[in-house]
């Protein structure tokens, strides 16, 4: 989950988000988001990762993978430098790593494959049967739906302008953890339009995959996921990209947390666009630890 960030300028749009100027050979970032630390956002972290490795590619390569690793927290002050190696340029794929360093010490690391479209044999799980977008409420209209079960502080970070917009599907249980059960389900899509440039979605898609995922491992354990007496950074993500896409029109997350023992916690989420077309799937691994 992330929240404004007063360090450094925060984007208006995934396209300012993503702008990188290029330095030697340093990505440096000019815009940020903070999580609820005050640290970088780790799906800013990922998304600036891809424009950064698909710099100079192939246009008509596609982003088909990234996994990252979150070894550090990064401040968002100084502003957040990227390096960039290419491990394989083939015919068909393109690997390559991108790192940002505190100091001597690299504190994230992500792996990326590209690779060119080709037509080839097709199968998906199906997509659940769900409420459409259109018949729930954003996070704005929940905060003041359950204005006084929340904080002051919970109803701000809800209702403000964030890049992205999200709906659950049951919003009491998203915010409140009321089933307990470890699986939840929202949409969620970029709040403005964005171009045709299928690497902007791409980049957005990865931002959007890390915003509310690792709540369904909090949801049997705390009273709210907005609660401040849990420590849960994230310490992989993993994506993997199997059907074009818009980042700007509505997408299903399906998630679902298989385990959470000994501190350590796994998320899986499976992600379908409006025809129930499965896009994208995601795991993420994370920390989970009482405060106090």
């Amino acid at each position: 989950m992330q929240a404004p960030s007063s360090r450094i300028p925060r984007p208006g749009d995934f396209a300012a988000l993503l702008q990188l100027e290029f330095d030697g050979d340093e990505f440096i970032s000019q815009y940020g988001e903070a999580n609820l630390t005050g640290n970088a956002f780790g799906g800013q972290l990922m998304a600036q990762a891809v424009t950064a490795a698909a710099h100079g590619l192939d246009s008509q390569r596609r982003l088909r993978s990234l996994h990252a690793t979150f070894l550090k927290p990064l401040p968002l002050d100084p502003q957040l430098r990227y390096q960039v190696q290419s491990t394989l340029q083939g015919r068909s794929f393109s690997n390559l790593e991108v790192q940002s360093m505190i100091g001597q010490q690299v504190a994230f690391r992500a792996s990326l494959c590209f690779q060119t479209e080709e037509d080839g044999p097709s199968h998906q799980d199906s997509a659940p049967e769900v409420a459409p977008p259109d018949s729930l409420l954003d996070l704005a209209q929940l905060a003041d739906l359950h204005q006084d079960r929340l904080s002051d502080g919970n109803r701000r970070m809800l209702k403000a302008r964030h890049l992205h917009e999200l709906r659950p599907l049951e919003g009491e249980a998203f915010l409140f953890c009321g089933d307990r059960r470890p699986s939840m389900r929202y949409w969620i899509r970029s709040r403005d339009r964005l171009s045709d440039d299928p690497r902007l979605h791409e980049a957005a898609l990865v931002y959007m995959s890390d915003a509310w995922i690792n709540s369904a491992m909090l949801l049997p354990h705390v009273a709210t996921r907005m609660s401040r007496d849990f420590f849960a950074p994230t310490l992989t993500h993993d994506l993997w990209f199997h059907r074009s896409f818009r980042a700007d029109e509505w997408l299903l997350f399906d998630v679902h947390s298989p385990s959470l023992q000994g501190a350590t916690g796994l998320v899986n989420a499976a992600i379908y666009d409006l025809e129930g077309r499965l896009i994208a799937n995601a795991t993420q691994h994370a920390l989970f630890r009482r405060l106090g």
